[in-house]
């Protein structure tokens, strides 16, 4: 039977996952004898498995903060390939299933519960479906959606007055959109303008714009590729301005 990891390994502590983490370190001591896991072998991704695993990320060619000691599905891959083992499930890459602005469904728009604990188990089905952690997330989440649309509220779930709330030519052929608003318009729990929406719209999400979980999973694509925010989500606060609690509002 092959030997098999999770391909989310290493996106957190890992600690409900210890085969898959054991096994990488396992890969990483091969390649690097010297490599002191301490307490973490066999047991959890910390600080001194990252050190590890970046030092594998500069040997395939990352620097920087492309080194981070955090498996993407490149480097994940090459070290799976280079030991003989399979991995299982979906990488942060294939959690974004583009598509195209005219596929977008506007319908529903009121028809989800809003309000704090509402949009708190509204995120973390989105996380769950995304495979993130909620320990940053959940809270930034909830932070943006406060701001954003007053926890989804009814009467703010679509912006008719900002920059964004206009009509171009390249959207709707310069119309409103199917739900009447102006094309542009900012939408749903987090507010995404519809571009956006489909650009990063989620995998295993409905393609309606006011779906809580769709609005949440596809910011959460959104923010990591923008703002390059870790899949843990530990440097969401210090990244997003909108999802730090500490900080005033900012754009997003």
């Amino acid at each position: 039977m092959a030997t098999w990891i999770w391909a989310r390994v290493g996106q957190t502590e890992s600690r409900d996952i210890p085969d898959s983490v054991r096994v990488v370190q396992d890969c990483l001591l091969k390649e690097f004898p010297d490599a002191d896991l301490g307490a973490e072998r066999g047991a959890f991704w910390g600080g001194r498995t990252k050190k590890a695993y970046g030092r594998w990320q500069r040997r395939l060619g990352f620097s920087g903060a492309d080194a981070d000691g955090i498996p993407g599905k490149h480097s994940l891959t090459e070290l799976a390939k280079k030991h003989g083992i399979e991995i299982r499930g979906r990488f942060a890459e294939d959690s974004i299933e583009q598509i195209s602005t005219d596929r977008i469904d506007f319908s529903g728009r009121g028809s989800w519960a809003s309000g704090r604990a509402a949009c708190e188990q509204h995120i973390r089905k989105a996380l769950r479906i995304m495979g993130l952690p909620d320990r940053y997330w959940l809270p930034g989440l909830l932070t943006i959606a406060s701001r954003e649309s007053s926890y989804n509220a009814p009467g703010r779930q679509v912006n008719t007055t900002d920059s964004n709330a206009r009509n171009v030519p390249e959207l709707f052929g310069g119309r409103n959109a199917p739900d009447g608003f102006k094309g542009m318009c900012s939408r749903g729990m987090v507010q995404t303008v519809p571009q956006t929406f489909a650009r990063y719209h989620a995998a295993g999400t409905s393609r309606k714009i006011y779906d809580p979980v769709s609005s949440a999973a596809a910011a959460s694509n959104y923010i990591m590729a923008r703002y390059k925010v870790a899949r843990d989500g530990h440097d969401l606060a210090a990244k997003v301005r909108q999802a730090n609690p500490r900080k005033s509002p900012g754009n997003f």
